[in-house]
């Protein structure tokens, strides 16, 4: 498991809990208890209990973690809080049992001295953070590439490839975009070695 200190990515973690999923699996109802659970990988279903017969509401979360012998059953309880969007409704929250702020997502990682606790405190990082610029510059070119229906090829964008309802206007911009993206990434080896990748 990840351990504080390290950057790890967000998907690196195979558990998670959010804000919105607990609720969607136990409605909340004053005064009252519910459960639910949410499917996981390599911890089994994690069984919710939801106590809003008090304030702020309690999440009791159960949740097994796999042994060289079998399975040890753990149990963690966080508190939920409420609060009210400017256009009105209402919002909850995780409250973070490590720093204990409000956070809509908690990490699981058993060995640690919170099991539960938000990116921040995981100090975790996603994917687009520890991307290097060039890694960035490819990943736009994926995606304008994809969009104006150019195939993954050593050639411009012409207008033939340009999709069916896509204005002219639009096209010549991504086109532009494109042309612009494979300049800076050939001026450089590091560069020139990731469009080979890419197209390899």
């Amino acid at each position: 498991m990840p351990h504080e200190g390290v950057n790890f990515a967000v998907a690196d973690y195979q558990v998670s809990i959010r804000a919105a999923d607990v609720l969607a699996r136990a409605r909340p109802s004053a005064g009252r208890l519910v459960s639910g659970h949410l499917p996981a990988s390599g911890t089994g279903p994690i069984r919710l209990e939801v106590d809003f017969t008090g304030w702020p509401a309690t999440l009791r979360v159960s949740y097994r973690q796999p042994l060289a012998n079998g399975w040890s059953s753990h149990e963690s309880w966080i508190w939920l809080l409420a609060t009210n969007p400017t256009f009105g409704g209402i919002r909850w929250w995780l409250v973070c049992p490590a720093c204990g702020l409000r956070r809509g997502v908690l990490y699981l990682d058993p060995e640690h001295h919170f099991p539960w606790a938000c990116r921040q405190c995981r100090r975790l990082a996603y994917h687009s953070q520890r991307e290097s610029p060039e890694d960035r510059l490819l990943r736009r070119l994926k995606k304008i590439l994809q969009r104006a229906g150019g195939a993954y090829n050593l050639r411009p964008l012409t207008s033939e490839d340009r999709p069916k309802r896509m204005r002219r206007q639009t096209f010549a911009r991504l086109a532009q975009e494109a042309q612009e993206i494979w300049s800076v990434l050939s001026a450089t080896q590091r560069g020139r070695r990731k469009l080979e990748r890419m197209w390899g």
